[in-house]
């Protein structure tokens, strides 16, 4: 048994379908078919039920591909401690933003990133927090740029900045006067939030 079939486990898992999975793998979707047989030979149970459009895991395929993504982040994991071992500030940093942040935000801190840690490799990913908790979740990312309130008791969550919002109303509106509004007294207006 091979990290690299494990890894393809995960992308048929994750794509449900062999071309697409070794795109993402960056392999032929022969070798990747060939390295999920030998894989099932070597555990002795069918791990996908195929058909000519998709794949899907059986219950056993289920079961152990949640094991396979324990088994590879905890690989990632000894990787990064090896490369800390020789530099603390190199290796990688995969970085998730959600789309509202990601072009005010990036432009004013990757650089100043690069310049004090030059030996980083940065990748970022920009999806809706939903998906960037799920990645975070599944070691896909090392950490995630989002809006709080986040409900999640698996990360440290630490607040980087706070924004102050305005509200424009016309001068005869009846909130015009008021020098606080919480956002619950503005539902059910006609202003947009």
């Amino acid at each position: 048994m091979n990290l690299r079939a494990l890894e393809y486990l995960i992308a048929l898992a994750e794509y449900r379908h062999f071309g697409k999975a070794a795109e993402a793998c960056f392999v032929s979707q022969p070798t990747l078919s060939m390295q999920i047989k030998k894989l099932e030979e070597r555990l002795g149970v069918q791990l996908l039920e195929r058909t000519n459009k998709s794949v899907m895991l059986t219950n056993a395929g289920k079961m152990i591909v949640e094991r396979v993504r324990r088994i590879l982040t905890q690989v990632d994991e000894i990787y990064a401690e090896a490369k800390l071992a020789g530099d603390l500030y190199s290796g990688e940093l995969k970085i998730g933003i959600i789309p509202t942040l990601a072009p005010y935000l990036l432009p004013y801190i990757m650089p100043s990133l690069k310049k004090t840690f030059p030996k980083l490799t940065y990748y970022l990913h920009e999806e809706k927090s939903a998906g960037l908790l799920d990645r975070l979740k599944q070691g896909y990312l090392d950490a995630a740029i989002l809006t709080l309130p986040i409900h999640h008791n698996d990360f440290v969550i630490a607040p980087l900045f706070e924004e102050e919002f305005m509200l424009a109303v016309p001068q005869r509106h009846a909130l015009n006067k008021r020098k606080t509004i919480k956002q619950t007294e503005l539902k059910g207006s006609n202003c947009y939030y």
